[in-house]
């Protein structure tokens, strides 16, 4: 049906490429609504991010002053 339309629309059938334009559309939107949102990141969230990167720049100089 999709590969019938396309090659109708190819063709320059008016009908047949508003309705694959309005196909394409419609599924755009959902793809749209469906995304997963984006998750916010709190002030907790930043607290514990800060102490994890302080903890692994750590253990790199360890491991750097190790190897020396």
């Amino acid at each position: 049906m999709i590969k019938q339309l396309v090659n109708k629309s190819a063709s320059a059938d008016a009908r047949s490429l508003k309705i694959l334009l309005d196909l394409m559309l419609n599924l755009e939107a959902r793809a749209r609504s469906s995304a997963a949102p984006t998750p916010t990141v709190g002030p907790a969230d930043e607290e514990v991010l800060a102490q994890l990167k302080a903890r692994l720049e750590g253990a790199i100089r360890d491991q750097i002053a190790t190897e020396k």
